[in-house]
């Protein structure tokens, strides 16, 4: 009886709910069908953690507009409209006649970036290594998601293998209970009081597991919902109603290691971003330059309640305009404050060229481990498949003979269990060679499973 109640406890399908924290679940009549791709395909499109993830993508861009906003010209004006006391005269004698009037004065800058050391352009390619560093980000995390999406899926699809399978085996029980009952009737019953009290705490326990596990499938259905971006009142069931086995061959290590290195989101994040900090790190030297640019300058003021002085060499800032073109200097003299960035940028860059060599060992490693999880599962689903077939026929065997009455009710018993048992063993086998699978996808940041369920 221990070994039925471990096998009905399976983890898998708890796992398969976990990502749900405690909801509370309604039988409601809004449910969905979906393959494992198109379970993919919405999980990317509406989760909402990877929609705000891909908010990453948006600021990286509006940065690699910043940056490219820095070659076009600067223009500043400015405007003041007051009101004044009339004045006449000139730079000599000058008198009030207590009138009032407007005053309106403007000035109009345009500045245009000439030569900067190379700074506009270390900016422009730090934005533009950021903007892949971003690409990088949002792919790893829909790499997660996916990995995620995949564990839900398959662990629906088990849910509702185990559902068929415990709902079978209860009414294989409740013939059998029938059977018995009407047999313990009889003046003399054929099967023993004891056998008979076993037969109804099995059949007790298999209605309690089966309960069990429709409790199971429904979160299951619910939390496969959520990770699409569906609201978890809602139902999502898998197209399968069992688990079949990924038949493909395994790659050769080294092919895995190249694109490994080449698609693993990690690191090109690690690659771009250290181009980046080298791109600000030039920028940052490039401040002990002085910055060439071409300026313009557009001046008026009017006021007709101020007399327009007409000498060149009177400065007259009531009425006049003024306009000049010419080149250019500005130059920052912070030169320490400049030095001990170029130190920080360089112990950056540092650091993440050692966190580089640090992820390629470490990711070769993890490689490893994917591939001998994947050949484990591979040859524990092959050797699993031929018991689980032996189960099978001895449970049909026992059902049958005790059916002719010629089998005894601990024999039937026995081989449920072991049914149950070689069922267990084969489709976790299963569901952990598909999961080695999505390991082995997600460890190598691409796609190696197209198509496959």
């Amino acid at each position: 009886m221990k070994k039925f109640v471990v096998f009905f406890c399976l983890p898998l399908t708890l796992a398969a709910a976990a990502d749900l924290s405690q909801p509370q679940v309604s039988t409601v009549d809004v449910s969905r069908t979906v393959t494992l791709n198109e379970a993919l395909k919405l999980g990317l499109q509406n989760n909402l953690s990877i929609l705000a993830e891909r908010t990453v993508l948006e600021i990286a861009g509006a940065r690699q507009s910043q940056a490219r906003a820095a070659n076009y010209p600067k223009v500043l004006g400015t405007a003041i409209l007051a009101p004044i006391n009339s004045v006449e005269g000139n730079a000599i004698n000058a008198y009030e006649n207590g009138k009032w009037g407007p005053w309106l004065t403007s000035t109009l800058q345009i500045l245009q970036p000439v030569y900067t050391w190379g700074k506009i352009s270390s900016y422009k390619e730090a934005a533009a290594q950021g903007l892949e560093v971003a690409k990088a980000q949002t792919r790893k995390s829909e790499s997660e998601l996916v990995y995620e999406i995949k564990e839900l899926y398959y662990g629906a699809v088990l849910a509702e293998q185990l559902v068929d399978f415990l709902q079978g085996g209860k009414n294989d029980v409740d013939e059998l209970v029938k059977k018995a009952t009407e047999d313990q009737a009889k003046k003399r019953p054929d099967i023993s009081r004891r056998d008979f009290y076993r037969l109804k705490i099995f059949a007790a326990e298999a209605s309690y597991r089966l309960e069990e596990a429709k409790k199971l499938r429904e979160l299951a259905r619910h939390a496969l919902s959520l990770k699409l971006g569906f609201h978890p009142d809602t139902e999502t069931l898998p197209s399968e109603s069992a688990l079949s086995p990924i038949e493909l061959p395994i790659p050769e290590e080294s092919l895995l290691r190249a694109r490994l290195a080449t698609e693993r989101p990690e690191l090109r994040q690690l690659h771009h971003g250290i181009a980046a900090k080298r791109a600000l790190l030039e920028a940052e030297k490039a401040n002990k330059f002085p910055m060439l640019f071409l300026g313009g300058q557009l001046e008026l003021a009017y006021s007709n309640v101020r007399q327009k002085q007409n000498s060149p060499f009177a400065f007259d800032p009531y009425n006049r305009s003024q306009i000049g073109v010419g080149i250019g200097v500005q130059w920052n003299f912070d030169f320490a404050t400049t030095l001990a960035n170029e130190q920080m940028g360089r112990a950056e860059i540092s650091e993440l060229e050692r966190k580089e060599e640090y992820a390629q060992v470490g990711f070769v490693m993890e490689l490893k481990k994917s591939l001998a999880d994947l050949r484990e599962m591979k040859t524990r689903v092959e050797e699993s498949r031929e018991a689980f077939q032996v189960g099978k026929r001895w449970l049909v065997s026992e059902t049958m003979g005790y059916s002719a009455g010629l089998g005894e009710v601990k024999n039937v018993i026995d081989a449920y269990l072991a049914r149950a048992k070689t069922a267990k063993d084969h489709w976790e086998a299963i569901y952990r060679l598909n999961m080695a699978w999505a390991g082995l996808d997600k460890t190598v940041g691409s796609n190696l499973t197209p198509n496959a369920l």
